[in-house]
């Protein structure tokens, strides 16, 4: 029997989090985004009694949810899973104001497996935006600056914000929960590793110099003033492309758990590259007390992370290296790109965003979509060289 499967997935999550002026306010939009389903937890059954459950084979992704309708839901005709549609999205609304929300549903026995093309006539699709200020000319938010501010907030300094940074506040700044699941990582292997306060602390948990060697086969030392840091954007390359050829030569009966096989596969190369990319750097850097590396985004196949200006390319190689790694030991042949971006810490973060964004487009147009590249550029330069992209390979040569 045919099944109903919604798909909500917020877009533009690295220009959500950037909102926010502070580490606090995108620590706690990381924690909004993290698990989407929980902000449904109290929604009542729709009409008939249709209710909404987590599906089972999807990944967990930030910022994206996957539902199925209980049997009841199974009958609902187009217009009646619309409206239901429409009643998840402004649900998530209340909890997450700011975020910009695209919705797709569709019939099918298995979410995987008989996930249809985008462009399929027969898939639904709902856009939500967040609501225009009703009196643009009102006080703006303490935080953001961006909407009005409605409410007081008592830390971590009195202020006035919209309902976006009230939201992001009580879902807690102090840190991420993947700052959390590293720093635990880091307590299994015997570091207690404090979490930074601020992005401050970050620039200044890198290393003290660096050595080089110069042309004379010799060594080569360079003091850091340590206020720099390098926001490192990684995406899988052509993973859809990846998906739609392994369901296309999977026989029909088992392609639902090929794929599913597939996904937590890429899910786990990513927990993985994170955290030995994380170890790496960590190694390296001048206060082994301290952590290194503040992830704010791990969306599936992509990460968005921030680390010491002067360690990101330890992290940059090891996280690639390691993604390549873990999926071929698993005989699939799924490569990721990264785009880095070094700045002050007090640069405005939304700029960096967009950098990276622009920057990780290019790399991987410029390498042809399927080799692993990186690209980087650094904004702290009087006129800033965005590098020609080159490929993982290329670095490994010239090192």
């Amino acid at each position: 029997m045919n099944r109903v499967f919604v798909e909500i997935e917020v877009q533009r999550t690295q220009a959500y989090l950037s909102r926010s002026l502070s580490l606090r306010g995108r620590r706690g939009a990381s924690a909004l985004l993290l698990d989407l389903h929980r902000h449904l937890a109290d929604l009542a059954p729709g009409p008939g009694g249709t209710t909404w459950r987590r599906e089972d084979s999807a990944p967990a992704i930030d910022g994206k949810l996957v539902l199925v309708a209980d049997p009841a839901g199974d009958e609902l005709d187009d217009a009646g899973v619309e409206a239901e549609v429409r009643r998840l999205t402004a649900a998530l609304r209340r909890r997450l104001p700011a975020v910009e929300l695209h919705a797709q549903w569709y019939r099918g026995r298995d979410h995987l497996a008989d996930r249809p093309d985008p462009d399929d006539p027969t898939v639904g699709h709902l856009v939500s935006l967040p609501p225009r200020p009703e009196w643009p000319l009102a006080r703006p938010c303490d935080r953001c600056g961006i909407d009005p501010a409605i409410v007081e907030v008592p830390r971590p300094e009195p202020g006035r914000v919209c309902r976006d940074c009230k939201a992001r506040e009580d879902a807690g700044g102090d840190s991420s929960p993947h700052e959390k699941d590293l720093a635990e990582t880091f307590r299994e292997l015997g570091h207690e590793v404090a979490i930074v306060r601020d992005l401050s602390q970050l620039a200044g948990a890198g290393p003290t110099e660096t050595v080089r060697r110069n042309g004379s086969g010799g060594t080569a030392r360079r003091s850091l003033k340590r206020n720099h840091l390098a926001t490192v954007f990684i995406d899988a390359n052509q993973l859809g492309a990846t998906v739609r050829r392994l369901a296309a030569e999977t026989p029909e009966t088992e392609r639902g758990a090929a794929v599913a096989a597939f996904s937590r596969a890429v899910a786990d190369a990513v927990a993985t590259a994170l955290e030995h990319a994380a170890i790496v750097v960590h190694d390296q850097a001048g206060t082994p007390d301290v952590a290194t590396t503040v992830p704010h985004v791990k969306g599936g196949d992509d990460v968005l992370v921030t680390v010491p200006a002067a360690l990101w390319v330890p992290f940059t190689l090891t996280y690639l290296d390691r993604f390549h790694g873990h999926l071929a030991e698993q005989g699939h042949a799924l490569t990721a790109s990264a785009a880095v971006v070094v700045a002050h810490h007090k640069h405005p973060f939304h700029h960096v965003v967009d950098v990276a964004d622009e920057l990780l487009t290019r790399t991987k147009a410029r390498l042809g979509g399927t080799s692993a590249g990186i690209g980087w550029v650094d904004l702290t330069d009087e006129r800033p060289d965005t590098h020609e992209p080159v490929s993982l390979d290329w670095v490994h040569e010239h090192e």
